[in-house]
């Protein structure tokens, strides 16, 4: 209740303005694709989009590219963040902007982290 009001109040702000937010995968309620599905389903609004960030999706135990594929029509920025250290930036960087559609904003970074696994712990559907 207290989620669907406060996207309701941005929806009465935003809207009228142009402005697009985007609701990013991140901690335990939008860690799964049905989770961050159920926050943006609170509020329908064209200005409530999806930021989505594929380190998050990765360290959630998610396929960020399957995520990604999910919710690219619905994408007001995507931070394509490699922190598994398998692929080179420029292979990631090409799979994700061939999965996006144009018009996203899209902000691209490497990093890695020592104490992550060599493989990523995916949930299969």
């Amino acid at each position: 209740m207290i989620g669907e009001n406060i996207l309701n109040f941005l929806k009465s702000k935003l809207e009228p303005r142009g402005i697009l937010i985007g609701l990013e995968p991140h901690q335990q309620y939008s860690k799964t694709p049905d989770g961050l599905d159920r926050i943006q389903g609170l509020v329908k609004s064209p200005a409530i989009g999806i930021n989505f960030d594929t380190g998050n999706a990765y360290l959630a135990g998610q396929d960020p590219m399957r995520w990604l594929l999910r919710v690219k029509d619905r994408l007001v920025h995507l931070h394509a963040k490699d922190i598994s250290g398998q692929q080179s930036q420029s292979e990631q960087s090409i799979k994700i902007l061939r999965a996006v559609r144009s018009g996203s904003s899209v902000f691209i970074t490497n990093f890695l982290y020592n104490d992550l696994p060599a493989t990523p712990t995916v949930q299969q559907p």
